[in-house]
């Protein structure tokens, strides 16, 4: 272990936890105030909100399980459980701090589970070992299909052969040129033949993602600096223009720091410029927020430069059959 880790470690066994207050408390006392110890030991223990809090996402959990998540989101889920677990360890300890920092990683992974595993699409159970398929009875015969009969007319063909009338509208509310149930953008104009509007300042709407042209920027307060804001507002007006748009805000970061605490500030992180995209007019319900920590880096960690790429937003594309113009 590092000096720093082992210097973290020391803070966190130390008197800030509740461990260690018992401990210093018995060092003082010793045996002659026991009540007071057992009284340290169960304002340590009780504690309803963290229970109720643990409880909410063991409910999430086991309804991503249920949605299949093991298929779906089978990282997103380990996580969850993985820092559940720790939370729970760490709790017994009584390092709250610590276990505030595992929770911090495990309720928005089990969101994710949920999120990720939409109803009837990931619930048919892991595929089945092919050696421990039944074998069919040797006393029964293979059952074939049976053939088509070549006098059964195609009912698909005759679609082919339906006229559409002269002069038939297909709606086009915003008069592009691009029909409404192809149009990504149907109430706004596109522009040079495109289905949607092309012009927003710093960032460029792709098919799987939104590329931002400039860096997110926060204060230490969580506060966005001018361009951050002007940035913030063109992805919020490029929401609007797509109705069908999700966005997922993802946080990266360097390797400065443990893992755990990169994965709890990036998840932070998200969250604040998820809200920030809320308060400018994004509905809610189409933005998402999840911090990556130190897991995808995209230059090296071993130079400055590096160091300040990899510490990031970014904003990938949710919603299926999305398509870029």
């Amino acid at each position: 272990m590092t000096q720093r880790g082992s210097d973290r470690g020391r803070k966190r066994g130390g008197m800030g936890s509740c461990a260690g207050a018992t401990a210093v408390g018995r060092s003082f006392l010793g045996a002659r105030a026991p009540a007071l110890l057992a009284l340290v030991s169960f304002a340590c223990a009780a504690d309803p909100a963290y229970e109720r809090r643990v409880s909410a996402i063991e409910a999430t959990l086991s309804e991503a399980e249920r949605l299949g998540a093991l298929q779906c989101a089978p990282r997103e889920l380990a996580l969850a459980r993985a820092h559940l677990g720790f939370a729970r360890f760490e709790r017994e300890r009584g390092h709250r701090a610590r276990a505030e920092e595992h929770l911090a990683v495990s309720e928005p992974n089990a969101d994710a589970a949920v999120y990720l595993s939409p109803p009837g699409r990931c619930s048919e159970g892991p595929p089945t070992d092919p050696s421990e398929a039944p074998l069919p009875d040797a006393a029964d015969p293979p059952v074939e299909d049976p053939e088509p009969s070549r006098g059964t007319p195609d009912p698909l063909a005759a679609l082919d052969e339906v006229d559409v009338p002269d002069g038939a509208v297909t709606p086009d509310r915003d008069a592009d040129g691009v029909p409404d149930a192809e149009d990504e953008c149907p109430g706004v104009p596109g522009e040079a033949g495109a289905a949607c509007p092309s012009g927003y300042a710093g960032l460029v709407v792709q098919s799987e993602r939104v590329v931002l042209l400039r860096q997110v920027v926060l204060d230490p307060s969580g506060a966005p600096d001018e361009a951050t804001s002007a940035l913030l507002r063109a992805v919020v007006d490029a929401l609007r223009d797509r109705p069908a748009m999700v966005l997922e805000v993802g946080a990266h970061t360097s390797s400065d720091g443990t893992e755990l605490e990169n994965l709890a500030s990036s998840q932070r992180r998200a969250e604040r410029v998820r809200a920030l995209l809320v308060q400018l007019g994004a509905d809610p319900q189409r933005v998402h927020a999840r911090g990556y920590g130190e897991e995808l880096p995209i230059e090296s960690n071993g130079t400055p430069e590096g160091r300040a790429a990899n510490d990031r937003i970014e904003m990938r594309r949710m919603d299926a059959g999305a398509s870029g113009f």
